[in-house]
């Protein structure tokens, strides 16, 4: 039996042919032989194949037909910031924006008040989105609930539990 997984053609030249891949069917790890890559484009999605042997016949097996999920890391170079996808709203242009918080002149206590920071999404694992814009590190933002609030609202600051600020 055998994994086909399309791959963008950028990745497709990064995968390091040489390195151990890892793959999961319902959860439960795979073992995979080493990568193949067919050398076509395919053409209805862009992609190139690369195809695993999946090596062991446990029961609960993937079978023909069955998807499976592989797991590639790459490291990419970019300035941004990870941050929870339900801190995001839609914004103009095809970006997407988050509301931070800023201390009004003069205050010291735990008083903010929202404004909205336009960001680009480079990617997302699905929980997460990792965004580039024109903030600063250690920007304070509203993770989740963002449909609640609106720029200009005076909020109070509570971390959540566990978490530093």
């Amino acid at each position: 039996l055998e994994l086909r997984v399309g791959l963008h053609s950028r990745l497709a030249r990064e995968v390091d042919l040489g390195s151990e891949l890892s793959a999961t069917f319902e959860g439960a790890p795979l073992t995979l032989g080493p990568p193949r890559l067919l050398p076509v484009v395919e053409e209805s999605t862009r992609t190139v194949t690369a195809v695993f042997d999946l090596e062991g016949d446990a029961p609960g097996a993937p079978r023909a037909g069955d998807l499976a999920q592989l797991s590639l890391e790459s490291r990419v170079e970019q300035r941004g910031a990870w941050v929870p996808v339900a801190a995001l709203t839609t914004s103009l242009r095809g970006l997407w924006s988050l509301y931070a918080t800023t201390t009004p002149e003069g205050e010291t206590g735990d008083r903010r008040v929202l404004e909205r920071v336009e960001v680009e999404v480079l990617r997302t694992d699905g929980a997460r989105a990792y965004v580039r814009g024109t903030f600063v590190g250690g920007l304070e933002i509203v993770a989740a609930g963002t449909h609640r609030v609106l720029a200009g609202q005076t909020v109070r600051v509570r971390p959540r539990a566990g978490a530093e600020r």
